[in-house]
């Protein structure tokens, strides 16, 4: 995270990042909490082995908190 959260940094975007619950949806809820945000981004596995894409859960975000939220999907093929 904290490569990801530097390289946005360097192309002059104001990141934040945190390791929080297991539940991806309390998750933000805990972060939200604790501060302001315009945007949400939810980095997912591609779409044939993300359990967060078949649980709507970039969207379930979006409804709750009303929050834009932009999901970003690695490419088939990648591995954790």
């Amino acid at each position: 995270m904290s490569a990801g959260i530097q390289a946005l940094s360097e192309l002059g975007a104001s990141v934040d990042g945190d390791i929080g619950v297991q539940d991806p949806v309390k998750a933000v809820g805990h972060c939200l909490a604790a501060g302001t945000y315009e945007e949400i981004i939810v980095s997912t596995l591609p779409k044939t082995v993300s359990r967060w894409l078949l649980q709507d859960v970039p969207h379930r975000i979006q409804r709750k908190f009303k929050i834009p939220v932009t999901t970003v999907t690695a490419r088939e093929g990648f591995t954790t």
